[in-house]
């Protein structure tokens, strides 16, 4: 399969140029990804490797807090400082500095990847919120479930809205279980919304929100005047309340 790609206006010293942007076939999470593998070890269970691969990024998170360089088949983990010093003799200020992770690519894999990786060029569509992952932060186990009354988060590209503008946020979408391309209901406009990023939304699912089958939308002004809306690909379930 080839790997598709977009051009896009790039300004550079004055001069006008273009820049590629790859174009993703599909968002995987790590389920995803145990799902392609072939496991060879009997008695191995998908169970038991989304908890060696969870530890394994714990295990990673600590070491690095504990300032350690970590050596992987996947690639070389560390932490880089950003943010500018005032002089030789300053000293780390949290309102001027910060650490961001830094990984670099496993050499065999950036290798195999520069060899084997095919282009091809595709038009440029629109741009427009794109929520790709859904998480229940209650229950992390919950796939595709909300839980009415608590927090839920929302990864993806361009997903910054103006809370003021009642066209723009994120908004339930009742639909038909059996057939989510028909409406239930009106849409519901989730009120609370604590981190509001281009990659990141944190909500709390609305307390009274009925139980049934969403979709997720985030609407958004795309420059100045534009509003586009883009949904999360899969339904979204909110269970019965238990008495």
């Amino acid at each position: 399969m080839r790997i598709r790609y977009t051009l896009h206006d790039y300004l550079f010293n004055g001069s006008k140029s273009y820049r590629a942007r790859v174009k993703y076939s599909r968002v995987v999470d790590l389920e995803g990804v145990i799902e392609d593998m072939k496991l060879p070890f009997a008695g191995l269970t998908k169970a038991v490797v989304v908890a060696i691969l969870t530890e394994f990024a714990r295990v990673i998170l600590r070491l690095l807090l504990e300032g350690c360089k970590i050596v992987t088949p996947f690639g070389v983990f560390g932490l880089t400082i950003k943010g500018e010093f005032d002089g030789a003799r300053a000293r780390f200020d949290d309102r001027k500095q910060h650490f961001e992770i830094k990984i670099k690519p496993d050499e065999w894999m950036q290798d195999q990847v520069k060899a084997n990786a095919r282009p091809q060029k595709v038009e440029a569509r629109p741009k427009r919120p794109y929520p790709h992952t859904v998480l229940n932060m209650r229950d992390e186990d919950a796939k595709g479930i909300l839980t009415p009354g608590e927090m839920a988060q929302v990864q993806g590209y361009d997903l910054k809205f103006d809370r003021a503008d009642p066209r723009q946020g994120i908004f339930l979408l009742p639909v038909k279980a059996d057939d989510p391309a028909k409406p239930a209901g009106a849409p519901v406009r989730v009120g609370q919304v604590g981190y509001n990023k281009g990659r990141k939304l944190v909500f709390i699912v609305p307390a009274d929100l009925p139980a049934g089958a969403y979709l997720l939308e985030v609407c958004a002004k795309i420059g100045r005047t534009t509003l586009r809306c883009g949904q999360f690909s899969k339904v979204l379930r909110v269970l019965e309340a238990k008495a």
